[in-house]
C-alpha cells in the first residue's frame, strides 16, 4: 500500500481528500496544526473509511517541527 502525506488533513477540503485517498487503496498520514480545522474531522474520517489516519499537529512553518515529522516516518 502506497503512502500519502496530505498537508492540512483536518480541514473542509483536506479531509474529503483524505477519505478519497483512502478509498483509493493509500495508506493516508496528516499533518495539520488545527489553526482553521478541527481534529474532531479524524473521527468522522475514520467512521467513514473503517481506517484511522495518523495525525501530526506541526505547523509546516517551524522546519524543526517538520523536520521531526519527516524523521518519524517513512514516506
Amino acid at each position: 500500500m502506497a503512502k500519502i502525506l496530505v498537508t492540512g488533513g483536518c480541514g473542509y477540503i483536506g479531509s474529503h481528500t483524505v477519505v478519497d485517498l483512502i478509498q483509493n487503496g493509500y495508506e493516508v498520514i496528516s499533518i495539520d496544526n488545527n489553526s482553521r480545522s478541527n481534529p474532531e474531522v479524524l473521527k468522522g474520517i475514520e467512521t467513514i473509511t473503517g481506517k484511522a489516519v495518523k495525525n501530526y499537529k506541526v505547523d509546516l512553518c517551524s522546519y524543526d517541527d517538520t523536520y521531526a515529522v519527516f524523521r518519524r516516518i517513512p514516506i
